[in-house]
């Protein structure tokens, strides 16, 4: 049988490929992968990504990185109308239409559109490409599918104030990481279009196919220190920060045995740190830019400075690790629950002198009940993606 084709539509980085990919292998028997870059941002996180990059590439069959020099003209001529001229809102449909164009889309990847089937993009895509897919010619729209772009749960409070319509996400399926997210998601699409489907990247099976456990340092104990650090702060909380920072090496540098990653998020990345890091040999530690959902597998520790459960708090759990978090703020219920919040050097030396001795203290395993709690890590995820995408489709070709 012919394959169809599947557009991946990507905004922001390699994350949205990432987590999508156990579905996307599954889908390559019946529908060849084409994927369109809504930047250039968006293509060189890939790249960087050498390991997500090499599996992407096995999958994709071709992909167009949309620039500032695509449709040029037109946006100059709105951009006249809309600060010169009075725009009326048929000229502004007409521009909407035209620079964001599903024909444009297929033109760049050199599909045709009654072959193609499945447009999938990260369920933060409130943009006008989706709108104007999701409006196309009925016979030949494809199926819209978001999905989350990390195993967080997105847990917002409601906007009673701003009344949002129902249909602002343009889209046929929704999967949320967990059922507590489905008010929240309800705001902007209809509540019988949103799915609770556990977490692809979770599943046991492609977890140990994609990131195989490995031992770089022998005996030493491997510490990895997701560092945020943070852009656009007042210079009182630059020092609060570096302080901070040179007080926790201060102790990371007299515990024998260790081996420090220290991993800095690929967008709060404020060089600050490096003032701070210049003053400590690297015979304990060393900057490292590789994948994080590795690189956490690969630990015994893991240190944070987060508000909110990250990924890789979540990743962590995953895999059993004690996780220290070292924002001084205030932090999400949910954070509290999934990590051990410290804010003194005291507490941090005891916390993790224990994780390091302790992996199985009763502070660790009820971080690790808490995420089972939330997390179903049943490893249906990835069938229940299939099952729904086949009925979608199933019911397109009735239609």
């Amino acid at each position: 049988m012919k394959k169809k084709n599947l557009i991946l539509i990507v905004r922001r980085s390699y994350i949205e490929i990432e987590y999508i990919l156990p579905v996307l292998f599954k889908l390559k028997k019946r529908f060849n992968l084409s994927t369109f870059f809504l930047n250039n941002n968006s293509y060189q996180s890939l790249r960087r990504e050498k390991k997500i990059y090499q599996l992407w590439n096995s999958l994709n069959v071709n992909y167009y990185v949309y620039s500032l020099k695509d449709n040029f003209f037109l946006r100059s001529s709105r951009y006249l109308f809309k600060n010169i001229f009075r725009s009326t809102i048929k000229l502004k449909l007409f521009y909407e239409k035209k620079l964001h164009s599903y024909n444009f889309i297929l033109d760049k990847l050199n599909l045709k559109k009654e072959n193609t089937n499945l447009v999938f993009g990260d369920y933060n895509n409130f943009n006008t490409w989706f709108k104007n897919i999701f409006y196309y010619n009925t016979k030949y729209r494809p199926i819209i599918i978001h999905y989350p772009s990390s195993p967080i749960i997105v847990e917002k409070k409601i906007n009673t104030e701003q009344k949002i319509h129902n249909n602002s996400l343009y889209c046929d399926l929704l999967f949320i990481n967990n059922q507590r997210e489905k008010k929240y998601w309800s705001q902007f699409i209809s509540s019988d279009k949103i799915f609770t489907s556990g977490v692809p990247i979770f599943n046991k099976e492609w977890v140990n196919k994609l990131y195989p456990k490995n031992n770089f340092y022998n005996k030493k104990k491997v510490i990895t220190y997701a560092y945020s650090s943070w852009r656009n702060i007042s210079l009182k909380q630059e020092n609060k920060f570096k302080k901070q920072l040179k007080s926790v090496f201060l102790i990371l540098s007299k515990i024998k045995n260790i081996q420090v990653q220290f991993k800095v998020h690929p967008t709060k990345n404020n060089p600050y740190f490096k003032e701070v890091l210049k003053y400590f040999k690297n015979n304990f530690w060393r900057y490292d830019n590789s994948n994080l959902f590795q690189l956490v597998k690969n630990s015994d520790v893991l240190l944070v400075t987060s508000k909110a459960p990250s990924g890789a708090i979540l990743y962590a759990n995953l895999f059993n690790i004690p996780v220290i978090n070292l924002n001084s703020g205030n932090i999400s219920n949910l954070a509290k629950k999934l990590s051990k919040n410290v804010n003194s050097a005291p507490k941090f030396k005891k916390y993790i002198y224990l994780a390091i001795k302790r992996p199985n203290f009763h502070e660790w395993i009820k971080q690790r009940k808490y995420f089972k709690k939330f997390y179903n890590l049943n490893n249906y995820s990835i069938s229940n993606y299939l099952r729904l995408i086949n009925i979608a489709l199933r019911d397109k070709k009735n239609d």
